[in-house]
């Protein structure tokens, strides 16, 4: 019962990490599809956003998603949407 309980355990925290994990990959193959094109790619079919910029400093890279809720937050830095656009410039 014990090697059950453990194993279902294991598993969720699996889960949760795979999903991640994915969901980055998605993220990044929207972003290379949005470069491809003039049309703004979801990530995935029922996602209320899509990747506007690519953030790079260093050697580190995140992907920047379009509006700031905290759903987008999960996953990435996120863009609101009442601001100019990333790479746009603008007078203060």
């Amino acid at each position: 019962m014990s090697l059950l309980l453990g194993v279902y355990q294991f598993s969720g925290g699996f889960y949760i990490f795979a999903k991640a994990e994915l969901a980055q990959y998605l993220i990044a193959h929207a972003w290379h599809k949005n470069l491809q094109s003039d049309k703004q790619h979801k990530p995935w079919p029922w996602a209320d956003t899509h990747p506007v910029a690519e953030l790079i400093i260093k050697d580190k890279s995140w992907y920047v998603l379009a509006g700031a809720s905290a759903r987008n937050l999960a996953f990435a830095p996120t863009h609101i949407s009442s601001t100019p656009e990333p790479g746009k410039k603008v007078t203060a």
